[in-house]
């Protein structure tokens, strides 16, 4: 796998879809980026230097197995968590359903460390690319008002890693992920995520839920508390709920 560093881009996942027409699998890493993107079109913001801008590029070969979609945001969230669990210890780091990482915080409470947003490319109905960005709070100490309360940094909690350092345990984790398994991929996700029997609130409408199943393209079946009405909630639909 190969790696290219920048130090200024619009995006690493941009990026990453131009030099696939080149290589089969890369890393793209940059300082900064300035079109940076999250789920639902939010923007990914931080300081120069200061965190892990990543995206990895995987060029899908006709004749070799590709996985279903949704297993390439799997494991996007695995090799993220692998990451940063070579230091934070893992009782302090949770899985947020579909694929943020959270980590406790000095005072106890749980706050985001790392996003994940995957994105694909088809020809027709086949599957020809995907690219897994990764974002991880690395050196910031301060952030945006917005965010200031649930954002958090591996610096702010204490530890004294570069991001050079993380980078390297997550290009080693990725260049040794096997992509060659959908139930596989699932299973050690469902079991990182663990969100079966959790009651959670459902953001658009307020209710609570208990997940019942979780099915294996990452969606969930929900029971509404208050009247015992089944729901299905998706990767892009907000919840929140209790990590403990």
């Amino acid at each position: 796998m190969k790696h290219i560093h920048y130090d200024s881009l619009n995006s690493t996942n941009e990026q990453a879809k131009l030099l696939l027409n080149e290589h089969d699998s890369i890393i793209i890493t940059a300082d900064e980026q300035s079109g940076g993107k999250g789920r639902k079109n939010r923007t990914w913001v931080g300081d120069k230097g200061k965190n892990l801008y990543c995206s990895i590029g995987i060029r899908h070969r006709i004749h070799s197995k590709t996985l279903e979609p949704h297993s390439y945001q799997f494991a996007g969230a695995i090799i993220a968590y692998k990451a940063i669990t070579r230091i934070v210890p893992k009782e302090q780091v949770r899985l947020k359903f579909p694929n943020d990482i959270m980590v406790k915080d000095a005072d106890g409470k749980f706050r985001k460390i790392c996003g994940i947003l995957t994105e694909h490319i088809f020809y027709g109905n086949t599957l020809q690319a995907t690219i897994i960005g990764i974002g991880i709070n690395v050196e910031q100490k301060e952030f945006p008002d917005e965010v200031k309360d649930i954002a958090t940094s591996l610096s702010r909690m204490g530890y004294g890693v570069t991001v050079h350092d993380i980078f390297n345990f997550l290009f080693d984790i990725a260049s040794d992920y096997k992509f060659d398994s959908d139930s596989v991929i699932y299973e050690e996700w469902h079991d990182l995520v663990g969100i079966e029997g959790r009651i959670v609130r459902l953001v658009s409408d307020g209710q609570e839920y208990l997940i019942t199943e979780v099915f294996d393209d990452g969606r969930l079946q929900a029971e509404n508390i208050s009247d015992s009405s089944i729901k299905i909630i998706d990767d892009g639909d907000s919840i929140r709920y209790e990590y403990e």
